[in-house]
């Protein structure tokens, strides 16, 4: 049976020590939840290029999600991709099996134009397409996409270095994609 309350018993009281106990588990404990969900899971980024203006400006901050499988990412994904000379930011736009090219600024996949109006794309020069034999910026011979690679073109395209200048990249190097 219960004892009645009794107002004449002493209060306890938690020591200083155990206070600080219990405080530095729970900062140790937060600490390492938030370091193990910043490695994993999502991480806070810092847009630092102008390559997917107008869908991501230079300068935003966007989350990036690392934990799920690029084999299952889609067409039209925002993606982070790990390269040795640096970090791409681009699009996927082709993936394993695809065959890819690019006629004066027109994308092609599989032989179908890829409407303009389907993602948001920016060109800032205006000049006339440039040609193949020069750049393959705005006109490249068809490719086909290799097993375990992506075709990743950027959204401001006459400003970027991407899947056109770079090849196709290896589905290992994505580090993650874009939360809308």
């Amino acid at each position: 049976m219960p004892s009645a309350y009794n107002p004449e018993r002493k209060k306890q009281s938690i020591s200083k020590k155990k206070i600080f106990t219990i405080l530095a588990i729970g900062l140790v404990l937060g600490g390492l939840l938030a370091l193990l969900i910043r490695s994993f899971i999502w991480e806070p980024v810092e847009i630092s290029t102008a390559t997917m203006e107008p869908s991501l400006k230079m300068g935003d901050s966007a989350f990036l999600q690392k934990w799920q499988n690029p084999k299952d990412l889609p067409l039209g994904e925002i993606v982070l991709a790990k390269r040795e000379s640096g970090y791409l930011l681009a699009r996927i736009l082709g993936r394993p099996g695809d065959r890819i090219r690019l006629e004066n600024k027109t994308l092609f996949r599989n032989g179908e134009v890829i409407p303009p109006e389907l993602y948001p794309i920016q060109h800032t020069d205006k000049r006339p397409a440039l040609p193949a034999e020069f750049t393959p910026r705005d006109s490249m011979a068809e490719i086909r996409v290799p097993q375990g690679h992506f075709f990743l073109l950027a959204d401001n395209r006459d400003e970027a270095m991407d899947s056109r200048f770079l090849g196709t990249i290896p589905m290992d190097q994505i580090v993650g994609r874009f939360s809308p």
